[in-house]
């Protein structure tokens, strides 16, 4: 059987989002095992969030943006199925692949939340864990199930703004972009807490 390696993917299709989904599971497990949860619940400054409040969040904006996905493609599957020859269903619109561009770590920009995305105030780690979890499992899931979608067709409302279309193929890159993003702040608050914690007094 043969493997696929990540330089063998093509960046818009499916098996690419799979690895990159299946990846991300894979790094969030390998960075929590060996931090407690007392750390995980810690603020390195007050007005810092915690790193399961990361997580939180991460899951939050993915199940946000996964109900309307969800409900468009269960729509629309039949209607934008790709043709035989056809080997990609993944379009971005050049402005989107720009905002999905400010979004990758590190930072090139900082955007505030909008509230509906905010984390749930002192999540417990072992929630936080689960939801992500349970969210990215979404997300592999309905791509496993539409290997021959055209996700550059299917088109949903903005789970903040309404009236802003996406189209599912942006909506996978802005997802995995923005969990990385968030990922980075993570790894970034251990690091304060962990030189914070070992001062002296």
């Amino acid at each position: 059987m043969q493997i696929m390696t990540y330089s063998a993917l093509n960046e818009r299709s499916v098996p690419f989002y799979l690895y990159r989904f299946r990846q991300f599971k894979h790094r969030i497990r390998s960075f929590t095992r060996s931090i407690d949860d007392e750390l995980m619940e810690q603020r390195p400054r007050h007005t810092s969030w915690t790193i399961a409040e990361c997580l939180d969040h991460i899951a939050q904006t993915n199940f946000s943006y996964l109900s309307p996905l969800q409900r468009a493609i269960q729509e629309h599957a039949t209607e934008y199925m790709l043709d035989e020859e056809e080997e990609t269903g993944f379009h971005q619109r050049f402005w989107m692949r720009w905002f999905i561009w400010l979004m990758e770590p590190p930072f090139h920009l900082h955007f505030k939340a909008p509230s509906m995305f905010k984390p749930e105030t002192d999540i417990h780690t072992k929630q936080a864990l689960h939801e992500l979890m349970e969210a990215e499992d979404e997300v592999i899931h309905l791509l496993e199930e539409h290997p021959k979608l055209n996700w550059g067709a299917v088109k949903h409302p903005h789970p903040v703004l309404p009236f802003f279309k996406l189209n599912a193929s942006e909506t996978l890159s802005l997802m995995e972009a923005h969990q990385r993003r968030h990922l980075h702040q993570a790894i970034e608050i251990h690091r304060q807490l962990l030189l914070m914690n070992a001062s002296p007094g």
